[in-house]
């Protein structure tokens, strides 16, 4: 029983990273589609489910910046610069509203 219990932790550990890519690509495509609310929602359990998901947190910086919230954009745009996404300092570099505030590394 106890070998039964431990395999279905472990599996469902193991998993996650899975399951917090399908949150990341339904959080992408609510904010393809506008709905902006449900892709943060979306985006934010994909990082719950695994937080060095670094795409997430750049996905997440972009829906932030949609609404307007430049705080938040940097914070997402810093935690994936500093795992090494690319695009995530790219997107920064030429994001006029985010510009005036320094970026961390």
């Amino acid at each position: 029983m106890a070998l039964g219990v431990l395999a279905l932790v472990l599996g469902l550990r193991f998993s996650l990273p899975s399951i917090a890519r399908l949150y990341n690509d339904w959080g992408y495509g609510y904010r393809q589609a506008g709905r902006l609310t449900s892709a943060v929602d979306n985006l934010k359990r994909a990082i719950s489910l695994n937080p060095d998901y670094y795409l997430a947190h750049y996905n997440l910086g972009l829906v932030y910046e949609d609404l307007l919230d430049v705080k938040s954009a940097q914070a997402e745009y810093q935690i994936a610069v500093l795992g090494g996404l690319d695009g995530a300092y790219n997107t920064w570099h030429v994001c006029t509203s985010c510009r005036a505030i320094p970026l961390r590394l």
